[in-house]
């Protein structure tokens, strides 16, 4: 029995030798001096120690970032040194309870962000540099750009219109399988933190039959109108198209009730907003080039774009699933259409090719059209071409995350 409860206590003694060495002073003074402490996660600090918490030195992660600088509470907090492994990204200035609110990021692209940090995102004064020279100097908004003045505050105002079960179709006669899913996903991402959590009164979205001609065309003018010159609008459509227009759920083979693309024109005209996006995943859905003749020789996806534009100038992107003459594939392996599919996962950030947890509308396009053009021609041996055109800056960040 003696010799049952001697092999008992050694167990214990070697269980809390190897808890306790998960969480441990390695070496030196950890309580008032230099020493080096492992924590259970696995990250190692190396500096000073005041009172048995760190104060200043060298936090290294487990994932191979890096922080050097002061601590309070065991947390970054006064002037330090913070470097992303994974990215290469650098930032340096000052946190406060972990997190950074005043310094200088510098990306690994060479672009660059001096100001003012709010839950460790850009708010506040600040200064984006970006790699091309472009300087974006004023005031910013969970990461996005609000503009010159300070107590400018920009509003999203949005249109979603998903339409599967047309009126005059049916279920093997033109009706659609995914498109409501589109809309459904695109307004989750508008309405969450990653699309800048849009106020709910401020996105429309139309479904099937809510999506007639005159309630897409009603629904635009009440929510594109409120929008001021620091606002942006969005109109995202999924379902049929032709050549000059998108099909809303009441279009009959006569051709009646179409929403044309000089109709979206006009739409868009209206609004006062500074920044007016279109993103629409339907048929020959290019064809709007066409209709808007005086930005279309402004067409993106050239590499030499131009510089950006004066904050003054209105900012037009027009994203569309295919060229002119192709058709825009939906696909049961991903529930969606493959353009929004790509579309709303590149906003969410997997089109974030820089890792500056941003996405400009140059990443944006070219991950999306590399994508869908890669999956169709692979699954569907067909081409898929998205375009983007209109007159806008290629740096334009319009997501983050």
């Amino acid at each position: 029995m003696k010799k049952s409860i001697v092999c008992f206590a050694g167990l214990m003694i070697l269980l809390l030798s190897s808890v306790f060495s998960s969480a441990q002073c390695v070496s030196g003074d950890c309580q008032n001096g230099q020493g080096v402490y492992k924590f259970k996660s696995g990250d190692r600090f190396e500096g000073s120690f005041k009172n048995g918490l760190m104060a200043k030195g060298s936090l290294f992660y487990t994932n191979g970032d890096r922080y050097q600088g002061y601590f309070a509470n065991n947390k970054r907090q006064g002037q330090g040194k913070y470097i992303y492994k994974k990215t290469g990204n650098v930032f340096e200035g000052i946190f406060s309870e972990g997190q950074k609110t005043n310094g200088t990021f510098v990306y690994a692209d060479g672009s660059s962000y001096t100001g003012n940090f709010q839950n460790n995102k850009k708010n506040g004064k600040g200064i984006l540099k970006t790699k091309d020279g472009k300087l974006y100097d004023g005031y910013w908004e969970n990461d996005m750009f609000v503009g010159a003045s300070q107590g400018n505050s920009v509003n999203t105002f949005a249109l979603i219109v998903g339409v599967a079960d047309y009126k005059y179709a049916g279920p093997t006669n033109g009706d659609l399988r995914f498109t409501v899913n589109d809309a459904r996903l695109f307004y989750d991402f508008l309405t969450t933190k990653s699309g800048g959590t849009v106020p709910e009164e401020n996105v429309r979205l139309l479904l099937n039959e809510q999506a007639s001609q005159s309630n897409i065309v009603s629904n635009a003018k009440s929510l594109f109108t409120r929008a001021d010159a620091n606002d942006r609008i969005i109109f995202f459509f999924s379902g049929h198209g032709s050549p000059g227009c998108f099909i809303p759920y009441d279009a009959d083979k006569s051709g009646n009730n179409l929403l044309t693309h000089n109709q979206v024109k006009e739409l868009f005209r209206m609004s006062k907003a500074a920044v007016k996006l279109v993103f629409a995943d339907a048929c020959f859905s290019g064809s709007i080039k066409k209709f808007i003749p005086e930005i279309e020789k402004k067409a993106f996806p050239d590499e030499s774009a131009a510089k950006a534009p004066p904050s003054s100038v209105k900012e037009v992107a027009i994203m569309m699933s295919s060229d002119k003459d192709q058709i825009s594939f939906e696909y049961p392996g991903l529930n969606q259409g493959v353009f929004s599919y790509y579309l709303i996962g590149g906003l969410r950030g997997a089109a974030d090719k820089n890792n500056d947890n941003t996405i400009s509308m140059a990443e944006l396009y070219y991950y999306v059209r590399d994508n869908t053009y890669s999956y169709v021609k692979t699954k569907i041996n067909k081409r898929q071409t998205p375009i983007l055109f209109g007159n806008f800056d290629r740096e334009m960040i319009i997501a983050s995350y």
